[in-house]
């Protein structure tokens, strides 16, 4: 595994992403941001355009762009947009696993997912492409997390749980056992 990655994002869930990558023994190779971020330390390498121009044959990036309540499913849209994008363009975006996570053996994460600091993942769990599990959450057993999905901080995911894709669960919700949340809720 290549040990260093850019980041993509300039705002607070960066910041989080950044650390995650520090805390996985990883380097950031810099920050592609619409404008200059506050990160001591961190190369800033443009915006997207540029990063685009000046790495055409891709490279390891990480999606340090969150979302906020207000944006809801327009912030998993704006993520998926630019994790696509940046796809396209030959990018690769390995799964991140924050500090002091429990992670179940036989979870399963696909590319670009993100499990914050904190986070408690059971057995049987799915969390899809660019899936975003945020710090200290709870997921419980036999839960799939579709694409795109966001889960807020402090949230928790009964067991048997399914989240469709692009779907936002806001900070602190609990979602009963069994249920089923439409693509691109917001809960």
């Amino acid at each position: 595994m290549n040990s260093s990655a850019l980041l993509i994002g300039g705002g607070g869930h960066a910041r989080v992403v950044l650390d995650t990558l520090l805390g996985m023994g990883r380097l950031c190779r810099g920050v592609i941001a619409q404008a200059s971020p506050d990160f001591q330390d961190i190369e800033y390498l443009g915006d997207d355009e540029a990063a685009l121009r000046r790495f055409p044959d891709g490279v390891q990036a990480a999606m340090g762009v969150g979302g906020t309540p207000r944006q809801g499913a327009s912030g998993t849209a704006l993520r998926r947009r630019i994790y696509e994008r940046y796809r396209e363009a030959g990018f690769t975006f390995p799964a991140l696993i924050g500090r002091g996570v429990i992670l179940a053996p036989d979870v399963e994460i696909e590319d670009g997912g993100q499990i914050i600091a904190g986070a408690v993942i059971q057995p049987n769990v799915h969390i899809g492409q660019n899936a975003l599990v945020n710090t200290g959450a709870c997921v419980d057993h036999d839960t799939v997390i579709q694409a795109h999905a966001m889960v807020g901080p402090r949230a928790v995911l009964c067991g048997g749980v399914i989240i469709e894709e692009g779907a936002y669960i806001g900070a602190g919700a609990v979602v009963l056992q069994g249920i089923r949340i439409g693509a691109d809720s917001v809960v």
